[in-house]
C-alpha cells in the first residue's frame, strides 16, 4: 500500500506543478515512475557515475518552475539551503536522518540564492524511510545523513517559489 501511496503522491506533485505554468497547461502529461522503475535506475546511476562522492543522480523531468530528480547516497550530504526553491522529498528506498532548521555552519552563497554548508547545528534531527514524503520550504537549512555503509534513494520536486 506504501507503494501505491508513494506513486500516486509523485504523479500528484508533477501534475499539479505542470498545471500552473499557462505553457505547460496545453499539454499537460502524467508521468509515472513505478517503485521497480526507480531501483533500476538507481542501480544505472551508480553504473554511470563516480560513487566516490558518495552520490548519483539523474534529472526525470524540467521546466521553468519545477525539476524532479533521482537521487542516491551512500554518504552524508552537504548541509544546503535555498532561497526561491522548496524541495519535496519522496523516500523510494533506505533510511537517513534529515536535519532541518537551525544554523547552517560554514555557508557558503551560490548562483541563484543557493548555500551550501558543512553540517546543520541545533537543527530537528527525523528518520526518514521508504514511502515518506518531506516537505522543506525556501530558507530552511538540512542535511541528509546516510548510516554507514547503506544506501538512500529518493526523489526530489524542486519547486521554483514566486518573489
Amino acid at each position: 500500500m506504501k507503494t501505491s501511496a508513494l506513486m500516486l503522491t509523485i504523479t500528484a506533485c508533477i501534475f499539479a506543478t505542470s498545471m500552473s505554468s499557462p505553457v505547460l497547461a496545453q499539454k499537460p502529461t502524467v508521468k509515472v515512475y513505478t517503485h521497480n522503475q526507480l531501483l533500476q535506475m538507481e542501480q544505472q546511476l551508480w553504473d554511470k557515475q563516480d560513487r566516490s562522492k558518495g552520490l548519483a543522480s539523474q534529472t526525470l523531468d524540467t521546466n521553468e518552475i519545477r525539476k524532479t530528480i533521482l537521487v542516491t547516497r551512500d554518504k552524508d550530504g552537504q548541509a544546503e539551503m535555498h532561497a526561491k526553491v522548496s524541495d519535496f522529498f519522496v523516500v523510494v528506498e533506505g533510511n537517513a536522518t534529515l536535519v532541518f532548521g537551525g544554523t547552517m555552519l560554514n555557508p557558503k552563497s551560490l548562483q541563484n540564492g543557493e548555500s551550501l554548508g558543512d553540517s546543520v547545528k541545533g537543527g530537528t534531527s527525523i528518520k526518514l524511510g521508504r514511502g515518506d514524503v518531506v516537505q522543506i520550504p525556501p530558507n530552511i537549512p538540512h542535511q541528509l545523513l546516510i548510516p554507514t555503509g547503506k544506501t538512500f534513494t529518493y526523489l526530489i520536486l524542486k519547486l521554483q517559489m514566486h518573489s
